[in-house]
């Protein structure tokens, strides 16, 4: 084994990372996922640690952090914890890889938490994409090994060739996780001479540490001819049904490994030409038409893309509609820039462009995670990467070498169509849970044309793992022919036919920094924060639909240039929130505010104006009405893009019960079928004549931080003063500012709102529960904080890791425009949301009998440790910017806040949680504001007739989670249920379920606002309180709501 340290100076977080050479790749045939199922056993206890939580347990009660992941040829495994726990939690680490217990009665248990694993990734349509091509290869390929593995490859596989699956793991373990196989690195306050002592003492039971270590296996692509050829997939098309309502092309080329080539990645070069946005681009010439809104391309880090054996070079085109009947013709654009390339030859400003973008990003990169770090060390040090020691940290960055033969290599393999493979997935051949509920009425649509029917003589076929639905037939000689035509006719400079758009290389780019001086965290970066605040973004679901269109309008036009400023690590967002419109800027500080004038003046300054009289770019008079206007073209894409974003938005069961809990709480909250309605009858004119009016009056609060000083603010200041005047824009009235409150819930009762997930063929299902705690305090926020980290590990350990409810367990705090909250969330693919409510009301009341014995020393233990993360240091410019701006936009300005919430946490007692606890949270909390969420998937295995049984996620290896919701919203939480009785329908497809134990439930589905109940159920709503009493609200009245806090 091989190790690596670095310490002795300021450590937020120690950290270690163990890389091990065997991946999926190195699976036995006949038990695929194996490797995968290795990595979850050894979290499950060791000898010296036997408790299978003893090391989530750990962690979570000292502040830490774990992770791990299956590669192709690696399984790395990390964690991190603050330095007093270090040696502590490294201890029980080693254990993983010197004597793991890998109990039968545990891996049985696994094996349900790797089904569950499994059927959450089939809604992935990027992970379907890439089993189907695994699927495709040639069968003795490990290419087409099934990675993640489920019941069917890890129990009914062996058991059908006679293997114990259990003595199979063992063998396996023994015969990869040698110290030979195996890099460690560890980051440690220690110097490194007491890191290598710490390293000997902690690993030196490791197999294979003596000085004659056994051989190790061959590399299982050594020597293996390529996976994929013109006999199954290049020179091939494959149209694919995908889960989501999506677009894309896919065009992938196989090249000799590149991993050799670290120091001059030739791959960077020709992704950059054909991933570019700019003019003369693929992508300028497909928006020109409407055919396509994104593209990238490269070959990426990931295990299938860069292996030993070969790299994939892929190109994916995000398509419209039209695109999708045009992918034929898109192609040829493809090829068409390729004969560019070559025509022009090779460029070296190109890649000294883009070595110098490289060493600027490395040189004046921020502060990482520590886990990040240390994983990224570990993989760096395994063999297959041949890696220098003396570069090794700088290696996976930089591009050193200036190798234009192996650009050759490359561009010979992509400009041939023969060695090309074509997959196209659209909705417009069919969605996937509509093929489970009766595929007979789904057929793909021939690419092409506009018509859906059965293809002559091709059959569909279903890959068995992740049941894709595809089509597969060779390309057509004429068009493989036609392909290499537009190619060579491109390299000689000939004509193109008529149809084809101008191709060209990019420019130099003008963003790239010159002045490189800073003295706050050792880069010359600054960030940029700008809210402007206005009364009609959200005022109704047409105008959220208007001001979202009119963003993604603003942001397509200035596409080309910003894109040349990303290239260049000049970053902006625009986004459409409930109070108005939010921009970020942030990047190398030289030439931030060049991109913030370029950005603001085509947000803010409309036809005329600084222009010069020029007409307004998003919307020109002289274009009115013109179908066939650049302008109407691009309003054309970017509507669609939205509708799918709508239609798109509910498709994941929790995310569809977060949508409903907001819903029922924001005052300005609309579900996407509300908006996918809107944004379909929306016309270019009707955003264009309400541009001017989201614009009309605003309120500017805004952040400039980094490498700049009172002169480069108020430069900030002047521009946006100039160019609200030019605007015309005036200050929005106190009482017109916009308004974001929340719902008061009702105290003493639960309401429930259920649902059925929207795609047919849905097998996961999803609980949401959530506890209204009231307006934020910091007093109110540490003891929910505390509650939340004595909950988190029990949470996890009892209902994922030993009933195995559902892969996904998690609890976190809501911070929901200033009203605190508690959340759990679950998603099962075995169990319907009742039963998960029910288990988790049993563990609450377990949890409230541990949590009130619960040892002093223990209880100080974990206080300790969240108030020391709270005194961690910002790791970065970008995090340190985004909490002051989080304190701004709350109208907090607690600009300290960690060292306020540290002191006020150790004045914290076990009884305040307890009494939080009891009277807002547990089963019995008679003050509990409470909602449920249930989203019940229409094929979940309990509809199926399967048997119930168990899941799981990953707490301590999925970590310290957060998600936005309007502001922001941290995770951590729980709350209790019961069972629901019998059903009542709605006329919209959703149905009310009364709660067993606080009498009548109160909302559907698709309510937006506790003022709707009553139109949703035919009238009035008595709302009755435990004790028999009550109190009413009538069916239109405006519900009670918090006022505004942010």
């Amino acid at each position: 084994m091989e190790g690596a340290g670095g310490g002795g100076g300021e450590v937020r977080l120690c950290g270690a990372a163990m890389a091990v050479g065997v991946g999926s790749f190195h699976d036995p045939v006949e038990i695929q996922g194996l490797a995968h199922y290795l990595e979850h056993m050894l979290f499950m206890g060791s000898h010296r640690y036997p408790e299978e939580n003893a090391y989530d347990a750990f962690l979570s009660q000292h502040g830490g952090y774990s992770n791990a992941m299956t590669e192709c040829e690696y399984t790395v495994y990390h964690f991190e914890v603050p330095p007093a726990s270090f040696t502590g939690a490294l201890d029980i680490f080693a254990q993983f890889f010197i004597d793991p217990l890998m109990r039968p009665e545990a891996s049985a248990r696994e094996l349900e938490a790797i089904e569950s694993e499994f059927n959450l990734s089939r809604s992935s349509d990027s992970t379907r994409w890439t089993q189907l091509m695994c699927h495709t290869c040639h069968a003795s390929h490990p290419y087409a090994r099934f990675a993640w593995g489920n019941l069917a490859s890890l129990r009914d596989a062996p058991q059908a060739a006679g293997l114990d699956i259990n003595a199979e793991m063992r063998r396996f373990y023994g015969q990869h996780y040698r110290a030979p196989n195996m890099k460690l690195v560890l980051l440690g306050m220690e110097d490194l001479d007491t890191l290598e002592n710490i390293l000997v003492r902690t690993f030196a039971g490791v197999r294979g540490s003596s000085s004659l270590p056994p051989s190790l296996p061959p590399s299982p692509l050594q020597g293996l001819p390529p996976p994929m050829d013109e006999s199954n997939a290049l020179g091939w098309l494959f149209r694919i049904v995908p889960f989501r309502d999506l677009h894309e092309l896919h065009l992938t080329w196989p090249l000799p490994s590149l991993l050799s080539q670290y120091r001059s990645k030739p791959w960077e070069y020709l992704g950059h030409l054909l991933g570019h946005e700019g003019p003369g681009s693929i992508l300028a010439a497909l928006k020109a038409r409407g055919e396509a809104t994104a593209i990238v391309a490269g070959v990426s880090h990931e295990g299938y893309d860069s292996s030993t054996g070969l790299a994939l070079f892929t190109l994916t085109v995000t398509l419209t509609e039209a695109g999708v009947r045009a992918w034929e013709e898109i192609v040829g654009v493809v090829y068409a820039y390729l004969g560019a390339i070559r025509r022009a030859g090779w460029q070296r400003w190109v890649y000294e462009e883009l070595a110098a973008i490289a060493r600027m990003q490395y040189t004046y990169q921020e502060e990482v995670e520590t886990g990040e770090l240390v994983e990224h060390l570990a993989v760096g040090l395994l063999p297959m990467y041949g890696l220098e020691r003396t570069e090794f940290l700088e290696a996976l960055f930089l591009l050193r070498d200036w190798r234009p033969e192996w650009l050759e290599v490359i561009l010979v393999a992509l400009s041939d169509p023969t060695r090309c493979r074509v997959d196209v997935a659209s909705s417009r051949f069919g969605r996937a849970g509509a093929w489970e509920a009766g595929p007979s009425a789904q057929v793909p649509e021939k690419a092409g044309d506009g018509e859906t029917g059965v293809i002559e003589g091709i059959s569909v076929e279903t890959e068995p793992r992740f049941g894709v639905h595809f089509t597969r037939e060779r390309l057509a000689p004429p068009t493989l022919q036609a392909w290499k035509d537009i190619f060579n006719r491109a390299a000689t400079g000939d004509a193109l036919p008529g149809n084809y758009p101008a191709l060209f290389l990019p420019q130099p780019n003008p963003f790239i920094a010159t002045d490189l001086t800073d003295h706050t965290f050792r880069t010359p970066r600054s960030c940029i924060y700008l809210k402007l605040a206005t009364p009609h973004a959200y005022a109704s679901a047409r105008q959220e639909v208007m001001t979202e269109l009119f963003v993604r309008l603003v942001k397509e036009s200035l596409n080309e240039v910003t894109y040349l400023a990303s290239v260049a690590e000049l970053h902006y967002g625009l986004k459409a929130t409930e109070l108005g419109l939010e921009l970020t800027f942030h990047g190398l500080s030289d030439k931030l505010l060049r991109l913030v004038e370029l950005v603001l003046r085509r947000l803010l300054v409309r036809e005329g104006g600084s222009e010069g009289g020029k007409e307004d770019p998003l919307f020109p008079s002289s274009c009115a009405g013109l179908s066939s206007s650049p302008q109407a073209v691009r309003f054309a894409a970017q509507k669609e893009a939205l509708i799918r974003v709508y239609a798109n938005g509910n498709m994941k069961p929790s995310r569809h019960a977060r949508n409903l809990r907001l819903g029922v709480l924001k005052e300005k909250m609309w579900q996407c079928e509300e908006l996918e309605r809107e944004a379909r009858s929306l016309t270019l004119e009707a955003v264009a004549a309400f541009a001017p009016r989201l614009l009309e009056a605003l309120q500017v609060d805004g952040l400039y931080q980094g490498n700049c000083d009172r002169a480069d603010a108020r430069a900030l200041q002047s521009l946006l003063l100039s160019l609200l005047q030019l605007a015309g824009t005036r200050p929005v009235s106190p009482a017109a500012y916009p308004s974001n409150r929340i719902a008061v819930l009702p105290p003493g009762h639960n309401l429930l709102l259920a649902a059925e997930s929207v795609d047919a063929g849905e097998r996961n299902s999803a609980l949401e529960a959530y506890w209204q705690l009231g307006p934020d305090t910091i007093e109110r926020r540490v003891v929910v904080q505390m509650l939340e980290k004595l909950m988190e590990e029990p949470l996890y350990d009892t209902l994922r890791t030993k009933e195995q409810l559902g892969y996904s367990v998690s609890c976190g705090l809501r911070m929901t425009n200033g009203i605190l909250g508690l959340a759990v969330k679950i998603q099962s693919e075995r169990y319907e949301p009742e039963h998960l409510h029910a288990r988790l009301e049993v563990f609450l009341q377990s949890f409230h009998a541990s949590m009130s014995t619960l040892p002093p020393s223990v209880y100080a233990r974990q206080l300790v440790a969240l108030a020391q993360n709270k005194l961690q240091r910002d790791a970065s410019l970008n995090e340190e910017a985004g909490r002051y701006w989080a304190e701004i936009v709350d109208r907090r300005f607690q600009f300290d806040v960690g060292p306020w919430e540290a002191r006020r946490l150790l004045s914290v007692s076990l009884a305040q949680v307890l009494a939080l606890f009891e009277e807002s949270v547990g089963v019995n909390a008679e003050k509990a504001r409470h909602a449920a969420v249930y989203v019940t998937g229409r094929a979940c295995r309990s509809r199926r007739g399967g048997r119930g049984g168990r899941e799981k996620e990953g707490f301590a290896r999925s970590g310290k989670a957060t998600e936005g919701e309007g502001g922001k919203e941290a995770m951590e939480g729980t709350q209790t249920p019961t069972q629901a009785p019998a059903e009542t329908p709605l006329s919209d497809g959703s149905v009310v379920k009364p709660e067993k134990k606080l009498g009548p439930l109160l909302l559907s589905a698709k309510v937006r606002s506790l003022a709707r109940i009553s139109e949703r159920m035919g009238g009035p709503v008595a709302v009755d309180a435990p004790n028999g009493g009550g109190h009413g609200r009538e069916g239109g009245t405006e519900p009670e709501f918090y006022p505004n806090l942010t």
